[in-house]
């Protein structure tokens, strides 16, 4: 079991034993009792920062906290601690002790995978980005060079999310020798990640613009603008990145891995002769999520994998996060056979591997 796991019931421990103080005299007068809830409350509240954000963990968080509001409340009545009041205790303990430690993450979500990262900036539309990019020459871990002639993948995260959910499924596909180049955007990316690995969280200004934005959408019952709003952010990133990562690179074989927002914008720009000529070396787009096109839409001149069978198929969140991924209905009910959660990720890099290597995907 995880060191997750283990202080998980460490704390579903500290918080059971005080229980008993009433019911075993030799308890009793043990005060020391008395330190075990704030404990448990505080390494709970410490596995966040500890561990990341960990969904599972919510519910034996607030209960932790309310389990300490009542104990002390009561510590004084000992006696006046009825049976019935043990056992809702005892079953919130077992039942939120059971959803933190059967969710648990089936992969490490402490560490990155990637091997380099730097920032750039679009002057233009005065945007900033974190670029990561996985794999080096010969696949050489910290190796700074590197390999050209190999293939490119840009992959553009989910903005919620960003590349946190998507880091394993980029260090998949690079360990089939592919050159992954995953990117975030300040101020949207939600969070973006800086080249240590921080989180940067949207400014409040650019919160408070999202907010209103959202507000006067609910209001109008017009969602269609923020949809467009966020989907010609995604092509102002793809429009920037694209040129600039082809010129950093030297590779004839460039694919865009894209998800959500960004799926949308790079499948109209598919259907773009003036943007697929601009860049021959593009190969072809994985779209996962992509919003359908208007029937009248040109056909892409570059080819084009649909993803749509559930988004977080195609991420790291099945392994990260399972909760969320057994709460999302569409993962669970059109998932292809074989792909359980721990599979999802190794499945994820040989589907995308495999439409790279279809003959007949180069135009």
């Amino acid at each position: 079991m995880p060191d997750l796991g283990i202080l998980e019931i460490l704390i579903a421990f500290f918080l059971f034993v005080p229980l008993t103080q009433v019911y075993i005299k030799s308890f009793y007068y043990i005060e020391g009792f008395a330190w075990l809830p704030p404990i448990a409350l505080f390494c709970t509240v410490g596995l966040f920062p500890a561990y990341g954000f960990r969904p599972e963990a919510i519910p034996l968080l607030i209960f932790a906290f309310i389990y300490n509001i009542s104990y002390f409340k009561t510590r004084k009545i000992k006696s006046g601690r009825s049976y019935f009041y043990f056992s809702i205790m005892l079953i919130f303990i077992a039942l939120t002790t059971f959803a933190a430690i059967y969710f648990l993450p089936l992969a490490d979500t402490s560490a990155w995978v990637y091997t380099q990262a730097h920032g750039e900036r679009d002057s233009e539309r005065n945007n900033d980005y974190f670029i990561r990019v996985y794999n080096t020459k010969e696949g050489t871990p910290g190796s700074n060079v590197l390999a050209e002639g190999m293939p490119l993948i840009i992959a553009i995260p989910p903005i919620t999310g960003s590349t946190l959910i998507i880091d394993r499924v980029c260090e998949a596909i690079a360990a089939r020798n592919v050159i992954v180049v995953s990117i975030a955007r300040v101020n949207l990316d939600l969070p973006a990640h800086d080249v240590e690995g921080k989180s940067v969280y949207p400014s409040f200004g650019t919160i408070k613009n999202h907010a209103v934005m959202l507000w006067t959408a609910l209001k109008n019952k017009n969602w269609e603008t923020v949809r467009d709003f966020f989907e010609q952010a995604r092509a102002d990133d793809i429009a920037f990145l694209l040129p600039l990562i082809e010129k950093k690179i030297d590779t004839n074989d460039i694919y865009l891995l894209v998800y959500n927002e960004a799926a949308t914008a790079a499948t109209a720009f598919a259907r773009d002769e003036a943007f697929t000529s601009a860049h021959p070396a593009l190969r072809g787009i994985i779209a996962v999520e992509a919003r359908q096109l208007p029937a009248e839409s040109a056909p892409p001149a570059v080819p084009v994998l649909s993803l749509n069978a559930g988004g977080l198929m195609y991420t790291d969140v099945p392994e990260k996060y399972p909760i969320f991924a057994a709460l999302a209905r569409g993962l669970e009910q059109s998932k292809p056979p074989g792909w359980e959660s721990k599979y999802c990720v190794p499945n994820t890099a040989a589907l995308i591997y495999d439409f790279m290597q279809v003959p007949e995907a180069l135009p």
